[in-house]
């Protein structure tokens, strides 16, 4: 049985739990820097905080241009769906 390193919740298969990177693999973190179990909930919870810790270290001058690319990489984002919706409901 496996615990959650968080909540404690105990869960009786691995397949029911995360192997959370202590470093983000899209930051190049990789299993040396460490990984811990965690449960569903405890890891997306986890997940949602990331990237705010790393939003808040971001200089301030820079914090605009931040918030301009995930505002236009979110508005191609629901384009790019609406376009495919459309292609895949005309056939």
């Amino acid at each position: 049985m496996i615990s959650c390193i968080k909540c404690g919740f105990q869960h009786p298969q691995e397949k029911d739990m995360n192997l959370h990177h202590l470093v983000p693999k899209f930051m190049g973190g990789t299993d040396k820097d460490g990984r811990i179990w965690l449960c569903k909930k405890c890891h997306d919870i986890l997940h949602n905080i990331i990237p705010k810790i790393i939003f808040n270290n971001i200089p301030e001058h820079r914090k605009q241009r931040v918030r301009d690319s995930v505002k236009s990489f979110t508005l191609r984002q629901i384009k790019e769906k609406k376009e495919n919706d459309t292609k895949t409901n005309i056939g």
